[in-house]
């Protein structure tokens, strides 16, 4: 079996994971692969995810995987899927893992960390709000990724709120990939979101757990320039539910009263500031010297 570190969780796994960093520590959850015949695939463009009871949830990829959340601490591959594997991994190691820290109460921020200073900072927001770009571009400066996408945060006992690194990977459209010379593979993972997924050296990864520093909440606007305002304790908990990834999970869940505690705790812990810039990936790089340039606080 192998076994590696994932979001401050470690995991068993009967498939290998080259985009994962070994681990010697005992399994916490584990990744295993059966026939999982009880369910039938379906003709669909998109990730559905349905709880089936309190301990079952099912994830469909498209038309070509199925993936069964067991519990707290078990992950079921159909083995009867015919997808590429490293389709099949993405969607474990990102949605069904996401389900899992759910159930550990670890809080999964839909955003891209980078580490400055020796501390995290989060780039949130929903789907093709550039989180990633952006992400890229500091680490084009020398600020290596800590997680793509997924942001896994769990608080200490005296409330210091810590980012644990998840897949050492990150995942850009074309535009973006070629204006931040990233090189573009053959054998690159092509998505239906029109992102490739691209492997990360490990110099520009980073694979320890980070202290929050500071969360911005991405927006894009018309004006030319950029913005960057501070937000309240209620609208930095607000943002935080929002931006949690597939948080609509939570209530079915059952997990509303803990998520709540968690958004509140680190609300009041860090700084949540809302960053509004223009789409156009010309003024990025003036962007990205000013935020360098104030610390990034």
């Amino acid at each position: 079996m192998f076994v590696y570190d994932i979001y401050g969780l470690t995991l068993g796994s009967e498939i290998e994971c080259p985009e994962l960093f070994s681990s010697k520590k005992q399994p916490d959850v584990f990744l295993r692969t059966r026939p999982l015949s009880e369910f039938h695939y379906e003709q669909s463009n998109y990730i559905r995810v349905e709880v089936l009871d309190s301990e079952n949830v099912l994830v469909r990829v498209r038309d070509s995987v199925l993936i069964l959340v067991q519990g707290n601490h078990t992950i079921w591959i159909d083995s009867r899927s015919t997808a590429p594997l490293n389709l099949i991994r993405l969607n474990a190691l990102g949605t069904a893992m996401l389900v899992i820290m759910m159930k550990h109460g670890i809080l999964p921020i839909h955003g891209n960390g980078i580490l400055h200073r020796d501390k995290c900072v989060i780039f949130a927001g929903h789907s093709g709000r550039g989180k990633s770009t952006l992400a890229a571009s500091f680490m084009k400066r020398g600020c290596p990724l800590i997680s793509d996408d997924i942001c896994a945060i769990k608080l200490d006992e005296n409330n210091q709120p810590w980012v644990y690194p998840g897949v050492h990977q990150i995942k850009l459209k074309q535009d973006s990939a070629d204006s931040l010379a990233f090189d573009l593979k053959p054998n690159n993972l092509f998505l239906k979101n029109g992102k490739y997924v691209i492997p990360m050296a490990a110099h520009l990864y980073e694979r320890t757990p980070k202290p929050v520093q500071a969360i911005y909440s991405l927006e894009f606007h018309d004006h030319p320039e950029f913005s960057i305002l501070p937000l309240s304790l209620v609208d930095s908990i607000i943002v935080l539910k929002e931006y949690t990834a597939r948080f609509y999970l939570i209530d079915q869940l059952g997990l509303g009263e803990p998520h709540f505690q968690v958004c509140s705790r680190l609300a009041n812990k860090i700084k949540v500031q809302k960053l509004r810039r223009p789409k156009d990936l010309e003024k990025l790089d003036h962007l990205v010297q000013h935020m360098l340039d104030d610390n990034l606080t």
